[in-house]
């Protein structure tokens, strides 16, 4: 189950804000979950057929089987888990536009191959390990420098900041 939820409010909508310099003023915000699992049949053992003896000289090939990877029946969803919160705006007749974003979201259950000793026939184990932590900030403005008739000058400017962390 990956539940969201995403809410935003127009502030410049409402009348106790003064309207003569603010063209548009919307704070939002989010919350949700999804997952990521390898592969449906991850967490069972894959057989592979191959041709495995021959019988006698010259005998017909029959086929066999072996493993191809070991089974893990504890191995679960990787699911990321975060929020989002922004601000838009824009004032003096759109003149000057722009967004302001801070995030924050968590992997738990991370999937990942873990080495194992190769003495059990195999040389990994597909297994649930570790948690991400995973958090910003964006920043976007824009602006209008000039507008005359065929010809406009257009700045935009652009900052973010990630911090990835291993929990």
């Amino acid at each position: 189950l990956f539940p969201s939820l995403g809410v935003g409010w127009i502030l410049s909508e409402e009348s106790f804000l003064d309207k003569t310099w603010l063209n548009n003023l919307k704070l939002r915000g989010s919350y949700g979950s999804n997952g990521n699992l390898v592969d449906r049949y991850s967490s069972l053992a894959i057989l592979q057929t191959y041709a495995a003896y021959v019988f006698g000289d010259g005998g017909t090939t029959v086929f066999g089987q072996q493993v191809q990877n070991l089974a893990n029946p504890n191995l679960t969803w990787e699911t990321t888990t975060g929020f989002n919160f922004g601000l838009d705006f824009s004032v003096l007749s759109n003149r000057f536009t722009g967004s302001i974003d801070y995030y924050r979201s968590t992997t738990n259950d991370l999937i990942f191959d873990v080495a194992i000793p190769e003495i059990t026939g195999f040389d990994q184990i597909t297994s649930n390990v570790g948690k991400v932590a995973n958090r910003g900030i964006e920043v976007v403005l824009n602006a209008d420098v000039l507008r005359k008739n065929d010809f406009n000058w257009n700045v935009n400017i652009n900052f973010a900041s990630n911090r990835n962390e291993i929990i």
